[in-house]
């Protein structure tokens, strides 16, 4: 998509090569220090942490949420809508409330906020606008760095600063350093911004429009499978479904024709093996694949940055921000740009 004028470009295609910036910011700026503090010197104090928000938000935890749970610290990832109407006993003050919103003040967050009595959780904001409800009701903040969100296109960005938050946030809490997974993530995807264009070539004659969509991944590739298929869907305009690798054999499997298209996410090497039997799997079923990862594999290849560890769903979701423009183009449409929903929810 380079243009010699940034004003013929999609605003959500600039928001793509702006995160380049975006990352860049939330990598230079250090959490605040109360924010160290709340989770390290202060976690032996709650009886878990529970990781909210809407969105991609939920879908961002994903990867930390794995890490705690891993290392044996109760947590829970919950969706707030539902934490607000059906799971309202996880509100409490033992807990720490980690509330991931890049606006702070969706309706499901003032909702929530509105919900809780002097007897809250402590609570943890990740946001990017530091004057809004969620900001001031928090008792510690971690700004997302994103920058201004514009309102008549989907958004980039937060989901990427995001994973780098969750990832900080966990290094505190168990006493880690992934610091070095995150080194080169700034030059890995300026790198594929700028061959955005390359990269879409291979993608238009896939007819992902007209085509059943699905989007597997496992462990923290899940984050980006989920948050892959909501851009697909909310800026391009197709239907896709994200589901565990594993799922997917449990009956999904049957939707497999010449018509279908499988987006496998290569995933961390301990899994690598089962995407790849799954993928030829598909295959070898008439279907199609597109094998996100940095080496070859299985079916047409999206080439996506050599990130690892903890970063590895940075690399992963720039595919699938790529393919949502696809999406659009097939469907003769500008890239990103909302019909009937809009950046922030206002409606319960």
């Amino acid at each position: 998509m380079n243009s010699s004028s940034s004003d013929m470009t999609p605003p959500y295609v600039r928001g793509i090569a702006q995160q380049v910036h975006t990352l860049r910011a939330i990598l230079d700026a250090p959490p605040p220090d109360d924010v160290g503090h709340l989770v390290r010197d202060r976690l032996s104090r709650y009886n878990g942490i529970v990781f909210t928000g809407m969105g991609s938000g939920p879908f961002a935890s994903y990867p930390a949420w794995l890490r705690l749970v891993s290392a044996g610290v109760p947590a829970w990832v919950v969706e707030t809508a539902e934490l607000i109407n059906y799971a309202p006993g996880l509100l409490t003050p033992d807990k720490l409330l980690v509330v991931v919103s890049q606006s702070g003040e969706s309706a499901e967050v003032l909702a929530l906020l509105d919900t809780l009595g002097p007897k809250r959780p402590t609570i943890l904001a990740v946001v990017n606008n530091l004057s809004s409800p969620l900001a001031r009701a928090a008792d510690v903040v971690y700004p997302l760095h994103v920058g201004a969100a514009r309102e008549d296109t989907a958004g980039t960005g937060t989901y990427i600063n995001t994973i780098v938050a969750g990832a900080r946030l966990v290094d505190a809490a168990l006493g880690e350093d992934h610091s070095a997974d995150f080194a080169p993530a700034v030059s890995e995807v300026r790198r594929y911004v700028e061959a955005l264009d390359d990269h879409l070539d291979i993608a238009r004659p896939l007819e992902l429009a007209s085509r059943t969509f699905v989007v597997l991944g496992r462990g923290p590739s899940l984050a980006s499978a989920r948050t892959g298929a909501l851009l697909v869907k909310e800026a391009g305009k197709v239907h896709a479904e994200a589901l565990a690798t594993s799922e997917f054999r449990h009956g999904p499997l049957d939707l497999v024709d010449d018509r279908f298209t499988a987006v496998m996410l290569a995933g961390a090497r301990a899994t690598a093996s089962l995407n790849r039997r799954m993928a030829q799997d598909i295959l070898d079923r008439d279907g199609q694949v597109l094998w996100v990862g940095p080496g070859e594999g299985p079916g047409v290849n999206l080439a996506a940055p050599a990130l690892t560890g903890a970063a590895r769903p940075i690399a992963e979701i720039l595919p699938l921000q790529m393919l949502s423009v696809a999406s659009a183009l097939d469907n003769g449409l500008q890239p990103g740009a909302f019909r009937h929903a809009s950046r922030v929810t206002r409606v319960l």
